[in-house]
């Protein structure tokens, strides 16, 4: 069966869609010959990111070449799991001119991050500089994603549909894109099967949220657990998931996979909907209740909660707030139901929809970047760029 993306966008278009053909280096030279600037601007953020972080919450000085050599010890993961992906990812270094090391650092950007949260520094440094012992106190909420997602019975018509806040750096907005991936199933050209599939990203980032030609789709949350180390990052699993065929059959790559950090999949196809927590040591299934599932940056399943760092009130208070949303709205709920929960703002001050602090560092400030709302039946993905409330909105049926 043919799939043919429709796009329809505001204008101006909030964010280029980069087209991506053929075997994996090949796409990757399409995505990094589209977005060079992008992708040299992004990288700079990166580690400016990183090394004013360490300054910030752990008082140790990080260098750019220390970053490295951390995010070099994710690649045996990665090739063992996705070597396509790595081959993708050595095809955005080429054609963007940044050195390899530093494009697939970019794609550890949010598993990496544990490498400078006092409780788990340690896990990545031998050094004694960088350990549990910061006295930082965070005046402010780092924000975080929230997903949420619904099924029979609990949608109008019967179908799936899935949502996501993607929060992260505020720095990082301007360089959200959609990657377009035609089909490759020519084994002359492609060692792994990759159909059609719209993705949600930044420039130089194989992928973020997304849904393919089979009605599969992904979206995730960052959890904070204590094992977090190097392995598989979470742009590497959401792509590999979506060379599946069915929801089933994505929580079966995840599953085969070594996850560098705690993330929760919400997973979805035409017929169910899942949720996965996974961290380097834990792996549980969540099955919606009444046909809803809604999750933040906390962990619910019990394994996960006993090696979970104490989660935030921001986080919990999110979660819940999706999940009243969904629960007052069962049997009615459709993808006009999820932009509404993606754009609310209700609560102190981390809500769903999230907006910068200004009153804060420049590199510490965190809100929505972009939303993603999952039609699986449809195979459509809208796009929200930015904050969902400003409506900067890019739809796409694969």
């Amino acid at each position: 069966m043919k799939f043919n993306a429709t796009l329809r966008a505001v204008n101006p278009p909030p964010c280029p869609v980069l087209e991506l053909r053929g075997a994996a280096r090949a796409r990757g030279r399409a995505h990094g010959e589209a977005a060079r600037e992008m992708i040299r601007a992004l990288v700079a953020e990166h580690f400016a990111f990183l090394e004013f972080s360490a300054a910030y919450v752990l008082r140790a000085a990080l260098s750019r070449e220390q970053i490295l050599r951390v995010s070099d010890a994710y690649l045996p993961a990665c090739e063992r799991f996705a070597p396509d992906l790595v081959e993708e990812v050595r095809g955005i270094a080429e054609a963007s001119g940044v050195p390899l090391r530093e494009i697939f650092s970019l794609n550890t950007f949010i598993d990496i991050a544990d490498m400078v949260r006092p409780e788990t520094a340690a896990n990545y440094f031998a050094s004694n500089a960088i350990r549990e012992t910061s006295n930082v106190k965070q005046r402010h909420s780092e924000g975080g994603c929230t997903s949420f997602g619904a099924m029979s019975p609990a949608t109008r018509d019967g179908n799936v549909y899935m949502g996501q806040t993607f929060d992260t750096k505020a720095v990082f907005e301007p360089y959200v894109c959609a990657l377009n991936i035609a089909a490759c199933h020519s084994e002359s050209l492609c060692k792994e099967s990759q159909p059609r599939a719209m993705v949600a990203t930044f420039a130089g980032m194989v992928g973020c949220a997304g849904i393919n030609e089979h009605g599969v789709g992904v979206v995730i949350n960052h959890l904070h657990t204590r094992d977090a180390r190097p392995g598989v990052p979470f742009t590497f699993a959401v792509r590999k998931m979506l060379q599946a065929k069915t929801a089933d059959d994505a929580i079966k790559i995840l599953s085969r996979g070594e996850p560098a950090s705690g993330i929760h999949y919400l997973v979805g196809d035409e017929n169910n909907l899942r949720g996965v927590e996974t961290s380097a040591t834990k792996f549980s299934l969540l099955e919606p209740r009444a046909g809803i599932l809604s999750h933040a940056n906390h962990c619910d399943a019990n394994a996960l909660q006993e090696i979970e760092i104490e989660p935030s009130v921001y986080s919990l208070c999110r979660g819940n707030r999706a999940n009243e949303m969904l629960t007052s709205r069962v049997g009615q709920i459709d993808a006009n139901t999820l932009i509404e929960i993606a754009s609310d703002h209700v609560g102190d001050e981390d809500t769903i929809c999230s907006h910068a602090e200004y009153d804060v560092p420049r590199l510490r400030q965190y809100k929505t970047d972009f939303a993603v709302i999952l039609g699986t039946k449809q195979r459509a993905m809208k796009l929200f760029v930015g904050s969902p409330c400003e409506k900067k909105a890019l739809s796409i049926e694969v």
